[in-house]
């Protein structure tokens, strides 16, 4: 669960003991300045990570205010956390700024072609606890919950009318972008905007739409070539680019919530 002082708690419930443990896993206010005044309104997104020698549950949150979407004092941000201690049943976590990697920028001084920040990420010794995006608009926040698929996270942001945009088509209420980062360290991997090169500009693109749009969801259509996922927007559908390719053999999978 979260709240609205951008803190990320983590309940385990036992039902055969009937025991419930529980604590702080990261808080993510940055001092007590307005501009570090971050708030939480929703479910955080997560999903299981699997990888050789590296499994977690990925705890993805962006922060706004919601009650004041206009509000342009507050830096706010997307986060990805990795909580391990979700698989042992264990809290040895309790994640501040310092403890995660800020990945705004790939500059690549090594030329290597790994960003300087997804190497201090990757570095074991580093020891981050996951990573976090500063947002390029004076004022642009998150006030929708994002969705983990296919080991990417996708969400949307509202930027307030006004805001230092580079969208010259921004409308009087405010525009909004759609983003899609791979989960594990927050690089894009598509070419967005078809100029030949992965950079920053290559992790969103602009909605058409004006004011706060809804936060995305992915379908997953049957077909004769078997299952698609397709991404929508609320209503609007047609940004499957942004998915990453799947594995043949895709399957969708029903469920109820009781």
């Amino acid at each position: 669960m979260t709240d609205t002082k951008a803190q990320v708690f983590r309940f385990d419930v036992d039902n055969s003991n009937g025991v419930i443990k529980g604590g702080r896993i990261a808080h993510l206010n940055n001092g007590g300045a307005i501009t570090e005044n971050r708030r939480f309104y929703y479910a955080a997104d997560t999903a299981l990570i699997r990888q050789v020698g590296d499994s977690f549950v990925s705890i993805a949150i962006g922060s706004g205010h919601r009650a004041h979407p206009l509000n342009k004092q507050v830096i706010d941000k997307f986060f990805v956390v990795k909580d391990k201690g979700v698989l042992t049943g264990s809290y040895d976590m309790d994640a501040s700024f310092a403890n995660l990697q800020d990945i705004t920028s790939l500059v690549d001084t090594t030329g290597n072609g790994i960003s300087n920040a997804v190497t201090i990420l990757n570095d074991p010794n580093a020891n981050k606890k996951g990573w976090y995006l500063s947002f390029s608009n004076t004022g642009e926040k998150v006030i929708d919950r994002s969705i983990t698929f296919n080991n990417a996270v996708i969400f949307t942001s509202y930027i307030p009318p006004g805001a230092n945009s580079n969208n010259t088509c921004q409308a009087a209420a405010g525009s909004g972008r759609l983003y899609a980062l791979n989960i594990l360290n927050g690089n894009p991997y598509i070419d967005t905007n078809h100029d030949g090169t992965l950079n920053e500009n290559d992790r969103f693109v602009d909605l058409v739409g004006a004011g706060i749009a809804p936060s995305p969801q992915v379908l997953l259509e049957s077909g004769l070539d078997g299952i698609t996922p397709r991404l929508c927007i609320g209503t609007e559908c047609g940004f499957d680019q942004l998915l990453p390719p799947t594995t043949k053999g895709l399957m969708g999978i029903k469920w109820r919530k009781n």
